[in-house]
């Protein structure tokens, strides 16, 4: 799988992110732009297997958690949020976008400067007719100074649940990679541990 990694409007006149050892990262403002930003596409494989009940196939998020980082802390010159979306096919043969469990790092964040994780609830019941993914977005209004990047995106898990009948206690996903071709970047999307959905953490 791959995601579509689209540059934001204004201020990406020079690279204004990079796919860096651990993370996506995004720099600062070209001059004479009021802003710049990133968003791509993180798709979530899913099948009809459910590892914590092998005879069913319904498989559930209670809660995401996010590796992240936002160099300002809780103000908003630099910003990260992300939402789950799903994707269903309509007898009419039309796509409907539904949106799920929003998160802003200015709000359900922890505040740090430095890498981080925070943990958002998200209770929904993956559906197996419908295509999922995170839509994640980042954005600074700071200048740019080469080699200083404000925000990071690393990663989403999801962690354990109080029930064993839930996708988060078993799944951990990854982002791969980044490829360039003519000018449309790409993300590798996500490598999950095993097969399905699942895999122990």
């Amino acid at each position: 799988m791959r995601s579509i990694i689209r540059e934001g409007e204004p201020g990406t006149g020079a690279p204004t992110w990079v796919w860096s050892f651990a993370a996506f990262e995004l720099s600062g403002v070209q001059a004479g732009y009021p802003y710049t930003s990133a968003s791509f596409r993180y798709p979530l494989a899913v099948n009809a297997v459910e590892i914590s009940k092998p005879g069913s196939n319904d498989n559930d998020i209670s809660k995401v958690r996010v590796l992240y980082r936002d160099s300002d802390g809780f103000d908003d010159n630099t910003r990260i949020d992300l939402a789950l979306e799903k994707t269903t096919l309509l007898p009419s043969g039309e796509l409907n976008l539904a949106v799920f469990c929003q998160w802003y790092a200015n709000v359900g964040g922890t505040g740090a400067t430095d890498y981080t994780r925070a943990t958002s609830p998200c209770v929904h019941d993956i559906a197996q007719s419908a295509f999922y993914h995170f839509e994640v977005h980042l954005y600074t209004r700071k200048p740019y100074v080469p080699g200083i990047f404000y925000a990071g995106f690393a990663g989403i898990d999801f962690p354990k649940s109080l029930t064993r009948n839930e996708l988060s206690d078993f799944s951990h996903l990854w982002l791969v990679g980044v490829a360039s071709n003519d000018g449309v970047t790409r993300c590798r999307g996500l490598k999950s541990p095993v097969a399905s959905i699942g895999g122990t953490s």
